[in-house]
């Protein structure tokens, strides 16, 4: 009995953080398309790779999702098009779901160099 607890718990705790995980995207991609719309077109321009169709790597939980399929794939939603959108968003996918084929190859415009923040001086 103690054996099924553990496996049912590791489990539960799997569920835990995969919801955890996603919430957390969840609401970083709705502020990002919701307030800083120009940094998710950045962002989409810097994005290289091909989605493929029907991947549903991002698509967790869609009611438009059939047999792990997009049934609307021709005619999604701009945010589904555009997702993931920056690198920290695809990290937060494939912290649950594994490998995307996206990638972004130029250097992240909008996270300034170390070098070049200047710290006050009561915390240097």
């Amino acid at each position: 009995m103690t054996e099924n607890f553990n496996v049912k718990s590791k489990d539960a705790w799997k569920r835990i953080n995969q919801s955890f995980w996603l919430a957390l995207r969840d609401l970083r991609c709705y502020f990002l398309f919701t307030f800083k719309p120009e940094y998710v077109e950045r962002q989409i321009k810097l994005r290289r790779g091909v989605c493929p169709p029907n991947c549903g790597l991002c698509c967790v939980d869609c009611k438009y999702m059939k047999n792990k399929r997009c049934s609307i794939y021709k005619k999604r939603f701009q945010n589904c098009r555009d997702s993931p959108i920056d690198r920290f968003d695809l990290w937060l996918l494939e912290r649950v779901f594994g490998r995307c084929s996206l990638y972004w190859d130029a250097p992240e415009t909008d996270v300034p160099n170390k070098r070049d923040i200047t710290l006050p001086q009561a915390v240097r």
